[in-house]
């Protein structure tokens, strides 16, 4: 075996076949601090659009609910592609570091 090579792992059928659904980045990234910042700057930007103490007044400013939820999705989905990036050059094989980094996907909960 060579410095580079990987031993032989049982090849799983994806988690999708499985019907468990794996969010890359968790709750931090899906349910909280990333789509909930999103979620504020976008109000603060409708905040700004609609001020009247800076010598213009914007008038019938609008909200399309659905364009906001989709523009935070587009956030998640940004974010969760710089982690599989992140992953993928991580996990590149080198002799320095063989198999340092692996992404395994699963779930886990607390017991306590």
């Amino acid at each position: 075996m060579s410095a580079l090579s990987v031993p032989d792992q049982p090849v799983l059928p994806p988690l999708c076949e499985l019907g468990i659904l794996v969010k890359l980045g968790g709750s931090g990234v899906h349910n909280g601090a990333l789509s909930s910042k999103t979620l504020w700057e976008l109000s603060r930007d409708y905040i700004n659009a609609s001020r009247r103490d800076r010598g213009y007044i914007a008038e019938n400013v609008e909200i399309d609910f659905s364009h906001v939820v989709n523009c935070v999705h587009r956030a998640i989905d940004e974010k969760v592609s710089q982690i599989l990036e992140q992953f993928a050059a991580l996990s590149q094989l080198r002799l320095s570091c063989p198999n340092c980094i692996n992404l395994v996907r699963g779930n886990a909960r607390f017991l306590d």
